[in-house]
């Protein structure tokens, strides 16, 4: 659940109301509000004009996870925040969203009309599609749908010669590091680590800085090694295209 809060891209998507046009860095997007229920082959005919901003997240805070938006202007504000619930019946998410506009006679004469409320986006766009991914995650082989795996310990000064040499044997999968400071994961891809993030301190760093900061940490740690069913992930999802037919 917690991969899924800290994407931005889906979390955005099943808002519902958020358009990212362009990555500023890890934590910043240029964005777009949606303020109504338009489609996609009816936003090149919106003036956005309006509604453009920028989207900050995810942030964390404690076991809360958080996203905010602003317009250029700040005549309209938007916190999104989610707080993930462990208990023995299984992980339930809290959902928290919160709106400001500040508008004028002018405003309302060029269109500036907010029909997208926090009540809106939770009851139609969150919730359901939050509770679809909890249910898809009620098991663990469900969640991760591996044809291998294994866990070793590994030394914080050997972590990255390790990750290295257990990648190459892997067709598709994840590689993932826990030291008691940072949690390391590197997606690998026909033997070749891709995309790296750590998380830890409060920040989620990726690329570079995700490595330096495995590289200092200290102590012993578990890794471990997940190689994705790529041949059933696809029979799977031919199966529910013809079934859709």
């Amino acid at each position: 659940m917690h991969s899924i809060l800290l994407n931005p891209y889906i979390i955005t998507g099943i808002s519902g109301h958020f358009l990212l046009t362009r990555k500023e860095d890890h934590v910043e997007f240029e964005a777009i509000f949606l303020p109504k229920e338009w489609s996609r082959r009816m936003l090149p005919n919106v003036d956005t004009t309006h509604y453009l901003g920028v989207l900050t997240g995810p942030s964390l805070e404690g076991n809360g996870t958080t996203y905010s938006f602003s317009t250029l202007d700040g005549k309209v504000t938007e916190t999104m925040h989610f707080d993930v619930l462990q208990d023995p019946a299984g992980a339930s998410v809290n959902i928290v969203v919160s709106c400001e506009v500040k508008t004028g006679i002018t405003d309302k004469l060029f269109g500036l009309d907010l029909k997208a409320t926090p009540e809106h986006i939770i009851s139609q766009h969150l919730k359901p599609s939050l509770q679809d991914v909890l249910s898809s995650f009620s098991g663990e082989e469900k969640r991760f749908p591996t044809s291998s795996s294994k866990t070793l310990k590994v030394k914080a000064e050997e972590a990255l010669e390790v990750i290295s040499r257990e990648a190459k044997g892997i067709e598709v999968g994840v590689i993932e590091v826990n030291f008691p400071e940072v949690v390391f994961i590197a997606q690998v891809v026909r033997g070749e680590i891709g995309d790296v993030v750590a998380k830890g301190g409060g920040e989620i760093l990726t690329g570079p800085e995700a490595l330096r900061r495995l590289s200092s940490s200290s102590g012993e740690g578990k890794m471990m090694i997940r190689e994705v069913q790529v041949k059933e992930i696809l029979e799977s999802m031919t199966g529910e295209i013809l079934s859709l037919k």
